[in-house]
């Protein structure tokens, strides 16, 4: 589980970073001063690094899913993983079909009604639901292989 969640944490970090080579605080990371202009080439350095490490996050997903179902191991029972999925899967849901639902909670009070939820903002949360529904639904079909082993 602990490999699953890093492999996540660094996805959605190189998603990021894939999405917005010429962030802050990529700017803060590498220490350019804020006048200094990217040309193109650095920006797809960055861009092909995310990729890279995209690709290895997704790589400590399935390490992570693997150690679950382990022969001769102690995986996790079927109904924890089942009430993982539901769990993950009313968030998701959720997310996808609702993105503004807890602007006001999360933001809305920081500008005091004054301002719209930005498209980012909504393609953040929505893209946070899909991931969500992905791992909930990777932990219903493990739940299930391992209730039909039993």
């Amino acid at each position: 589980m602990f490999w699953m969640l890093i492999g996540v944490v660094i996805i959605l970090n190189c998603r990021y970073n894939y999405m917005n080579p010429d962030s802050d605080w990529i700017r803060w990371n590498k220490r350019l001063p804020e006048d200094y202009e990217q040309d193109d080439q650095d920006l797809l350095k960055i861009q092909i690094g995310a990729a890279i490490g995209g690709f290895l996050g997704g790589v400590l997903v399935l390490i992570g899913l693997a150690t679950l179902v382990q022969p001769g191991g102690n995986p996790m029972s079927w109904g924890t993983l089942f009430g993982f999925a539901v769990i993950l899967l009313g968030m998701g849901l959720l997310a996808r079909r609702f993105p503004t639902f807890g602007w006001n909670r999360d933001e809305g009070w920081k500008v005091k009604g004054d301002s719209e939820r930005s498209h980012t903002y909504v393609d953040l949360v929505k893209f946070g639901g899909l991931i969500s529904i992905c791992l909930g639904s990777a932990f219903f079909v493990l739940g299930l292989i391992l209730f039909l082993m039993v």
